[in-house]
């Protein structure tokens, strides 16, 4: 991966993840509102944590680990001189 391409996915990856916390945390404060049973307040709670971290995983992998069409080119005609 070529060092410019590396910065552009390592700051779409820190977009991505100030972009899900800031969606859930909103989240969070209208479950806080609304849902006055301690159990059911944890239960949500929980299941938006855990929804935004596997969200951010799954997008940073997806992020990190696609392969521009551009480098996939140049590996081609590289391959085809030798």
């Amino acid at each position: 991966m070529f060092a410019g391409v590396f910065i552009w996915r390592v700051y779409d990856v820190g977009l991505l993840i100030f972009t899900v916390m800031h969606g859930f945390n909103g989240l969070r404060y209208v479950v806080n509102d609304y849902a006055h049973n301690l159990i059911i307040n944890r239960g949500l709670n929980i299941a938006i944590l855990v929804t935004a971290l596997g969200l951010i995983i799954i997008g940073g992998l997806a992020i990190l680990n696609t392969i521009p069409v551009s480098t996939m080119q140049l590996l081609q005609q590289s391959a085809a001189i030798h």
